[in-house]
């Protein structure tokens, strides 16, 4: 995946205080993502004397300060853009490029701010998309109100309703199989997803009926009844894995998503790992993909250190068809030496001859009462050129840039490596593909 530390795949980012688990889920699948044109689509590192330029376009809001790296050379500022190039002199091939985007404010959490740094080479290309989190914007809300019966689909024990325009969303839920009620919602046109569950925690999706172009403040549905009948029944697949962690037959968390083709994301279920949940005809459409997280890890330590250690794989499918996945083979937990920008361990030999391979590393922490700071490194195989370790580059003094985390603040710290590319919800998915990936994860105070 190409996620980046605190966003779930498919919802819209929310701010919060991440775990050490949270960050690594954020390493592996967070808004954005660097993914360049490919490997070998690069025009290789300036052949003769001619210098070699190297585009990262941004996606989504434009960063508020941004730094580029040629070759080993610190890093420099740059004018921030939603894209910026790099000259290559003849020669050098590496490069890198770092970003703050626009802190996420929200009412009732703290201040998230994100900086990140993506290190590769032309060989991996020289076109390259990152992004950054958007926020949902403080928008007009008006009253919706949502009448709905799914008292013709069996087992359903709870009822959900979103109702989303833009980046902006609104959500309520009551027991099943009937609801009744009003919600705050986006005003202007609304798609509104009615959702039926069934399970004791919402595992799976029983149904689903969604309403286009409703108008808020109003009803849905012209006041009228919202009916879920036998057409809106989902159907289920198989999930079936192999490998896990724990080498029993559950999961730690086991997440699924229908993005349609206009990026709105209906959640399938949670902690079921044995089967998800497959739209009805009624939803589906050609471009909708589906998500499928899965996670299995364990507590881990090393010496006096302490943490998790986690096997990640995430599968897409624009057909909804059975799902099976062997999972990688456990990384030996490393915790880092603690500091404020710690080097961070990235050894791990499950995905030789694979490609293409990401290595990523990134810490997080409360720099004040109202705010949270977040920092990740990621590098291509190509990058690393056999190194086994990520240290965090030193970038306080470039105007714009956060600070480092102060003696005695407590860090959460995350490693992650990923084989495999499925895109990511800002910049889109791919379909039909994979990733697997490892992480391990802890906590530390900063000497």
């Amino acid at each position: 995946m190409n996620l980046k530390p605190g966003e779930n795949p498919s919802m819209p980012c929310t701010p919060f205080r991440i775990s050490a688990l949270a960050l690594v889920l954020l390493l592996l699948s967070g808004c954005g993502g660097s993914s360049g044109g490919g490997p070998g689509s690069g025009s290789g590192g300036g052949g003769g004397s001619q210098p070699t330029i190297v585009t990262v376009t941004f996606t989504g809001p434009s960063p508020t300060a941004v730094a580029t790296q040629i070759g080993s050379a610190p890093f420099g500022a740059v004018t921030p853009a939603s894209a910026v190039t790099i000259t290559l002199p003849s020669g050098t091939t590496s490069f890198g490029v770092a970003y703050v985007c626009p802190a996420i404010t929200t009412v009732s959490d703290p201040t998230q701010n994100y900086q990140y740094v993506f290190e590769a080479t032309t060989t991996d290309g020289t076109s390259f998309k990152e992004s950054c989190l958007s926020s949902t914007s403080a928008s007009q809300t008006g009253a919706l109100t949502v009448v709905a019966d799914a008292s013709a689909i069996p087992l359903v024990s709870q009822m959900s309703v979103q109702a989303q325009s833009g980046n902006n969303i609104a959500t309520a839920s009551s027991g099943g199989p009937f609801f009744s009620g009003t919600l705050s919602a986006p005003t202007g046109s609304d798609t509104v997803d009615i959702l039926a569950y069934c399970g004791s925690a919402n595992d799976l999706l029983a149904g689903v009926k969604v309403l286009t172009e409703q108008t808020v403040p109003g009803a849905v549905n012209g006041g009228n009844t919202v009916v879920l009948a036998a057409a809106d029944e989902t159907t289920l697949q198989p999930i079936t894995f192999s490998n896990p962690m724990n080498g029993g037959g559950t999961l730690n968390s086991t997440a699924s998503y229908f993005l349609t083709g206009g990026g709105i994301p209906i959640p399938l279920g949670q902690g079921n790992s044995s089967e998800y949940a497959v739209v009805p005809a009624t939803v589906a459409q050609t471009s909708g993909i589906y998500v499928i997280e899965m996670v299995d890890s364990e507590s881990a330590s090393s010496g006096t250190s302490v943490g998790t250690k986690s096997v990640i794989t995430t599968v897409t499918s624009n057909t909804g068809g059975p799902v099976a996945v062997a999972f990688s083979d456990a990384w030996t937990f490393s915790a880092p030496t603690p500091a404020a920008l710690p080097t961070i361990d990235t050894s791990y030999s499950g995905f030789a001859g694979k490609s293409p391979v990401i290595q990523s590393a990134g810490i997080n922490w409360t720099s004040s009462a109202s705010s949270v700071d977040n920092y990740s490194v990621t590098a291509t195989q190509n990058y690393q050129n056999g190194s086994t370790s990520i240290t965090l580059p030193n970038l306080s003094t470039i105007q714009g840039f956060l600070a480092a985390p102060s003696t005695g603040t407590t860090v959460s710290w995350s490693a992650a490596v990923v084989e495999g590319e499925i895109g990511n919800p800002t910049q889109g998915y791919v379909a039909n593909a994979s990733t697997e990936g490892v992480a391990n994860s802890g906590t530390y105070a900063v000497p």
